[in-house]
This record gives structure tokens, sequence and C-alpha cells, in this order.
């Protein structure tokens, strides 16, 4: 029985709170519904063999899309990201250098895409309390964490969240959840974890 953790930390996230969820699941359902992704710790502890997830912050829809196509470029790639900055003599310019790589990629190319997911992964690893923050341009701007030595590329976690996403029918979804609605059917699960109203607005 496979185990997996998500690849990146989420504010939000449910992974302490899976033995509460694991409570209330159906024993049975035919396809699982995922509408608001993030670090989809629920779906990585049921690994259901159907699923339509939705993802709607571009940057996390395109982490799993390369997760899925092409895990052995990002993992050569975050393992030399994680060499250089663990042997790096001013960690944190290090890291403010990759952030601004980051927030200057675009979509335009597959390659810009893949590189983007490289340096979302380095920085989830490496920024203060391993959060997903994003300004009002759409820009990360965490600090960078306590730099203290850290596993930042996990390979056998990378190879196995990707090899689940292939050999399953996973349907990954960019697009608002309630477009999941006309697609529910008798016996599907839909798991609904909407993220967390605002308690001001700034």
């Amino acid at each position: 029985y496979l185990i997996m953790d998500p690849i990146i930390q989420w504010v939000g996230g449910k992974k302490r709170l899976l033995n509460v969820l694991e409570l209330m699941l159906p024993n049975n359902y035919d396809t699982y519904f995922e509408t608001f992704l993030g670090g989809g710790a629920l779906l990585y502890k049921l690994l259901p063999q159907n699923a339509k997830i939705y993802e709607i912050n571009i940057n996390i829809y395109n982490l799993y899309i390369n997760v899925k196509n092409n895990v052995l470029e990002i993992i050569e790639n975050l393992l030399i990201y994680e060499k250089e900055y663990l042997d790096s003599p001013d960690r944190k310019n290090f890291y403010l250098d990759k952030r601004t790589i980051y927030n200057s990629l675009d979509y335009s190319t597959p390659q810009n895409s893949i590189k983007k997911t490289i340096l979302l992964l380095f920085l989830n690893k490496t920024c203060f309390n391993a959060v997903y923050r994003e300004n009002k341009k759409g820009e990360f701007n965490v600090p960078v964490g306590n730099m203290k030595n850290c596993t930042i590329c996990n390979t056998e976690q990378l190879k196995n969240i990707s090899n689940y996403l292939n050999n399953n029918n996973i349907c990954i979804y960019n697009t608002d959840f309630t477009k999941f609605i006309e697609c529910i059917e008798e016996n599907d699960f839909v798991y609904l974890d909407p993220p967390y109203y605002p308690l001001k607005n700034d």
C-alpha cells in the first residue's frame, strides 16, 4: 500500500486532519472530485483510480501537469538547485535570485513552464514556513526561510506522484470549480474544501 505526501506545502492543507476526514469518507464511489486541489493531501491519501481534480491557480496546475509529464527533467534540475543552494555561502541571495527568475517567467513555452515548476518546488522548500503566497501582481513574495540544511528534491516522492497520475484515470483541470457540477454522476464522491475567505480587504 503506497502512502504519499503532497509535493508542496499549502496554507490550509489538510494533512494533519486526514484521520478526522477519514471517518467521514464513503466506503465506495466511482469518481473522486476535488474542486480546490492545493497540496492535494486527501487525494494522495485515497489514491483513487478515477478522479477529476480542479486547480484554478495556473502555477499549481502546471506544477502537477509537469510532474506528471516531465518528472525526470524536474528531478535532475531540482537536485542541481539543491546542491547549489546547500553549497552557497549566501543562501539568502541565492533564494532571492531564484525567486526573481521565477516571477519573470511566463508560460509562453513548454520549457518556461517546466523551469517555473522546478523553481516553485525549490522556493516552496526554502521559503519562510514553506508557504505559497502571491502579491496583487501575482508574484511569489514569500521571504527566505531559516536557510538550514534541508531536502529540496525528494526524488522518490516526485516519482511516486508522477506514476500515480500517469497510471490512473486522473484528469486535472485549470478552471473554476463550478465547471465540475455538470460532470457529477450518481455514486461519485465530491470533496469540497474551499479556500479561506479573507477576514478583511486590503
